[in-house]
């Protein structure tokens, strides 16, 4: 069984989750504050962790910050689950490696259930630390193919897993001139409505953000094709 890690001294948030997970087929644990989470990490060897972060003795940044200083935790999926929802605290999060950030106040338990379910199972998939040793040896691969991979699968509707790294590249390369002035302002677009996502309710409205997000990709990815043979 699945282990997810609950980091959060609300008793009411911890309580409603650890049901609905439970009734997901997920074993949940808990801490109460920082120092006890990050303690937890080795006694119950999660595989995804939901962190809140305004916690006691230690906070939640500094709970991410310290998570992904240690290698073996490096790819351990993280999901950022706060209602300090502001773009800085976002840029923040993903920067120190968040895998998601998701808004409390906005967001149903079902959709935190299905983004710690689908953190779960990307985690499990074949990765490139397990790739054959010759593809480990080739170059890194560039900010181009990164992008054009997240843009499919934005486009095929693997919105949520993409989004951290999605943001990740966009503050990282996209400023640096590797892309035309139009690619850089549909891929601006494309962060707002992936955050957009995050904080959508389930129902139309959501769905409604995610065709935009495919549609926008589509484009993004046609445009990114055209660039390419005009150089």
């Amino acid at each position: 069984m699945k282990t997810v890690l609950i980091i959060d001294d609300n008793p009411v948030i911890t309580s409603i989750y650890r049901g609905k997970l439970a009734a997901s087929g997920l074993h949940t644990e808990i801490a109460v504050n920082g120092e006890e989470g990050l303690a937890m990490l080795d006694r119950c060897k999660p595989d995804v962790v939901l962190l809140d972060l305004m916690l006691p003795k230690v906070n939640g940044m500094e709970v991410l910050k310290r998570i992904r200083a240690r290698p073996e935790y490096k790819t351990l999926p993280v999901i950022v689950f706060s209602n300090s929802y502001t773009s800085d605290v976002m840029q923040q999060a993903w920067g120190f490696g968040a895998t998601d950030v998701l808004h409390k106040s906005s967001t149903t338990p079902q959709t935190v259930v299905n983004a710690l379910v689908r953190a779960i199972a990307n985690s499990a998939a074949p990765s490139a630390a397990a790739a054959p040793q010759h593809v480990a040896d080739e170059a890194p691969s560039s900010p181009e193919s990164r992008m054009t991979a997240l843009l499919q699968q934005f486009a095929a509707g693997d919105i949520g897993a993409a989004s951290a790294e999605f943001a990740r590249l966009v503050r990282a390369d996209v400023p640096n001139g590797l892309f035309p002035a139009p690619l850089v302002k549909l891929f601006t677009a494309l962060e707002v409505l992936v955050a957009a996502a995050g904080q959508a309710a389930e129902g139309p409205e959501r769905e409604l953000v995610h065709d935009s997000i495919r549609a926008v990709s589509r484009v993004a990815r046609t445009m990114g094709a055209r660039s390419k043979v005009a150089c």
